[in-house]
Parts: C-alpha cells; sequence; structure tokens
C-alpha cells in the first residue's frame, strides 16, 4: 500500500482562467488550503499526477510549487476551530 506524504502546493498564476483551473485541479485533494497554498496529504504518485496536470494548463511566466514535507512533521493550526454537527466544514472563530 501506498505511503501518504503531506505536501504543500501552491501557485502564482496570472490569467483568471488558468488560475481558476489550477484551483479546480487543487481543491479535491487538499485537506486545508489559503488562496493559493494548498495542504494535501498524498501518495507520491497522486502528487506527480497533480503536479503534470497542472504543468499542461501553465504558461511559462506562471509558478507552481511542491514541497515533500518531513514524515516526522506535525501539523500546526493558528486560531480554534468548532466543527458543526451537520455540516463537514470547519468554522474559524
Amino acid at each position: 500500500m501506498a505511503r501518504l506524504r503531506q505536501y504543500v502546493m501552491g501557485y502564482d498564476i496570472g490569467c483568471n482562467r488558468r488560475r481558476r483551473r489550477a484551483l479546480r485541479i487543487l481543491r479535491p485533494c487538499a485537506d486545508l488550503y489559503q488562496d493559493s497554498v494548498f495542504d494535501c496529504r498524498l501518495t507520491a504518485d497522486e502528487a506527480d499526477a497533480i503536479q503534470q496536470s497542472l504543468t499542461e494548463h501553465l504558461d511559462e511566466q506562471d509558478a507552481l510549487f511542491c514541497i515533500a514535507l518531513p514524515e516526522a512533521t506535525q501539523s500546526w493550526q493558528l486560531g480554534t476551530g468548532l466543527e458543526p454537527l451537520t455540516a463537514g466544514l470547519l468554522v474559524i472563530e
């Protein structure tokens, strides 16, 4: 079974159309995201496939990064959150 790793992925894309396309690719696989930076738990094959899919839609002036975090990396959250009983969303207070 493939091992999940924590990845931080992000982009700097000037064109709104390409930026929306990148967002549609990354949003479903992200645990959390803020603007154009995504925190994802993926296998190495999944991360490679996402990078390949994104690079097919980028222009030469666009930028993309994918950082595989060390396996012992602890995730940190600033602030507190409450999970509503009826929703799968995280509400930040």
